[in-house]
């Protein structure tokens, strides 16, 4: 037993684990640490750019009405009064539009087509309805109120008097036709690219808003004007317009009503789709459709 305890007491004591041995990193080079800076801002500035692009698609002023023009523009065919769209069906951003075969918008709530004596109404994108559904447009409302009367849309967002013009002239000898007018009818004629590989491309919605919110923001100026109007030309044009049998001339602006002979006034609308979009949504529509509707009476 001794022996063994002596044993132990001569054994050293057990050496400590060796310790690892620390070493200072290298020291980065400029062109190193110059190169983390840049891909840290890259990585910042991209970041930047998806969080604007998440917001801005949530389109707090309504320019959303850009990429539903765009949508059906990609669409435009020749017509004889300019242009008009593809037959189809096109699901825009908050509203649905049909178009038929004959160029024309569907009205839902319209006779049959070889019912007599249609009601044409033409006119440009407010006659057309965008922004709201076949069935909320004022043409359909007007359709919906008289049961029985084929009622067509032959309105084309952008048209001006010229297209307007050659629209009526197309139609047939028993028709009874409104025209109403709009505050841009005397922009010169739009000539639209029927070619496919000319349209536009898709923007981002941080493109768009970088394109098209300075325009939007000056247009809602009252003092902001157009200077591309042709008053002489809407003369000329409305003045042979009015002297069709056929047509009544309905307006509500303060510039063209006026100057278009035999033009009868209506109330502008009171609503409309968003800030930036000035077409009239589904109660704008209404309020022109009960107007119209009242003088049609």
């Amino acid at each position: 037993m001794s022996e063994t305890t002596n044993t132990l007491q001569e054994m050293p004591p057990p050496a400590p684990p060796p310790r690892s041995e620390k070493h200072d990193p290298p020291s980065l080079t400029l062109g190193q640490r110059i190169a983390r800076t840049l891909i840290a801002v890259l990585f910042g500035v991209l970041l930047s750019l998806l969080l604007l692009e998440g917001l801005l698609a949530l389109d707090p002023v309504g320019l959303r009405y850009i990429r539903d023009y765009k949508i059906l523009s990609d669409q435009i065919i020749p017509a004889e009064s300019g242009y008009t769209y593809a037959p189809g069906v096109y699901a825009l951003s908050r509203s649905v539009v049909t178009m038929r075969d004959d160029g024309t918008r569907l009205v839902p709530d319209s006779a049959p087509d070889d019912t007599p004596a249609p009601l044409v109404f033409v006119g440009d994108s407010v006659t057309f309805g965008l922004g709201v559904s076949d069935d909320e447009a004022f043409v359909n409302l007007i359709a919906r109120d008289m049961p029985g009367t084929r009622v067509v849309n032959a309105g084309v967002p952008a048209y001006n008097v010229v297209n307007i013009a050659r629209s009526i002239a197309e139609q047939p000898a028993d028709a009874r036709i409104v025209y109403l007018i709009s505050d841009n009818d005397a922009d010169p004629i739009y000539q639209p690219s029927f070619d496919p590989a000319e349209r536009l491309p898709d923007l981002p919605w941080t493109a768009l808003y970088w394109r098209f919110l300075p325009t939007v923001l000056a247009a809602a100026d009252p003092n902001f004007g157009n200077a591309g109007s042709d008053l002489e030309m809407f003369r000329r044009e409305v003045t042979a317009i009015a002297a069709d049998p056929r047509v009544t001339i309905i307006g509500y602006d303060s510039a063209l009503t006026p100057i278009a002979p035999g033009a009868q006034v209506i109330q502008p609308f009171t609503t409309r789709l968003s800030f930036a979009d000035k077409h009239p949504d589904a109660r704008g529509h209404r309020e022109i459709a009960d107007q119209i509707g009242d003088l049609l009476k």
